[in-house]
């Protein structure tokens, strides 16, 4: 008997509601009743040896890629699910290995603004902008104490009492 496939008509003809997508294990398209159409990847992940598993559902890129494009991610997490890596969690690591010092200080400085007066506010956007402008590309993972450190070294020459808050 031949496999079943799914083509892009298919996805065009698809009613509204989840419908599963043959050919691709655990692949389901989602229809909403204005047209949208966007893909879910259904998986279980043991909880631990002793209880049952529990079923998750993670988004499959945006809503109207194609479906070639989200069979390769449900490929992609299938491969996550064998080295048992929940796709939900990877995901997460993902952002984070993509996150840059400039960004993360922009979303601290964001973050607490409304609670800091006009001189912590511009303290912290001195410190982390204009002394930590080396590290502003540099991804999470690289910014290592002895690269911050030399970041921060001319003003820890100048003015050792701000060097020292800025690096705690």
């Amino acid at each position: 008997m031949p496999e079943l496939h799914f083509t892009e008509d298919d996805i065009k003809e698809a009613k509204v509601g989840r419908t599963q997508v043959l050919g691709t294990e655990l692949l389901y398209v989602v229809k909403t009743p204005k047209g949208v159409v966007r893909y879910e990847y259904r998986y279980r992940v043991p909880r631990n040896v002793e209880r049952d598993c529990r079923t998750r559902v993670t988004a499959v890129g945006k809503p109207g890629i194609s479906l070639n494009k989200a069979k390769d991610i449900a490929a992609k997490y299938q491969e996550w699910l064998k080295d048992g890596i929940d796709p939900q969690d990877a995901k997460k690591w993902k952002h984070r290995d993509e996150m840059t010092f400039g960004k993360l200080a922009d979303e601290y400085i964001e973050a607490n603004k409304h609670r800091w007066g006009e001189k912590r506010f511009s303290e912290a956007d001195l410190f982390l902008h204009k002394y930590g402008v080396k590290l502003t590309k540099l991804r999470m993972a690289q910014c290592q104490i002895e690269v911050i450190r030399d970041a921060y070294k001319p003003l820890l020459e100048r003015v050792p009492r701000q060097a020292r808050r800025a690096l705690t």
